[in-house]
């Protein structure tokens, strides 16, 4: 399904029908078309295929931002200080960040707290998760939950890479 930029930019980047994008439960791409919502502090540029959070502060039950079929150059930007909290009352493990591939970088930070969960990863990728230029930090409850993983491969998925570039994690 061919999608265009906002701009009128005819250029048409396709992506899989079966693309997904959320961030805290809104639906940003939506079955391979960018639906033109968002939550204030983030944005996603169809032609770069990058989602950028923007001084975003989120807390929330479940997962914050999960993808699925985006492309292996998806990508999200980090501007200023980004605070991603789980807190589900330490009823359920879970998992902040889920995508298939993507490249995490930019001049800003990203705070994932998931000290309020039973467990669960900070970020779980399945093929390959890129961290370049940028400050990244994953705190949890270690000593409520042995079940708690800061960065993990999907283990139900093939052979994958974690590359760290010119970052502090």
């Amino acid at each position: 399904m061919p999608v265009y930029a906002a701009d009128g930019n005819t250029a048409a980047r396709e992506l899989d029908y079966y693309a997904s994008l959320t961030v805290a439960g809104v639906p940003i791409v939506s079955y391979g078309g960018v639906t033109g919502n968002a939550p204030d502090g983030v944005s996603y540029d169809l032609q770069t295929n990058t989602l950028t959070l923007k001084d975003y502060k989120v807390t929330s039950e479940d997962t914050v931002l999960n993808s699925s079929g985006m492309g292996d150059d998806f990508k999200i930007r980090l501007e200023g200080v980004n605070v991603l909290t789980v807190d589900n009352g330490k009823n359920n493990t879970v998992t902040a960040v889920s995508v298939d591939s993507a490249s995490i970088g930019g001049s800003g930070s990203l705070t994932i707290d998931m000290s309020e969960t039973a467990g669960g990863d900070g970020i779980m990728y399945d093929d390959f998760m890129t961290i370049r230029d940028c400050e990244l930090n994953i705190t949890g409850d270690f000593a409520y939950s042995p079940f708690f993983y800061g960065i993990t491969k999907d283990t139900n998925t093939g052979a994958g890479n974690l590359t760290v570039e010119n970052a502090e994690v």
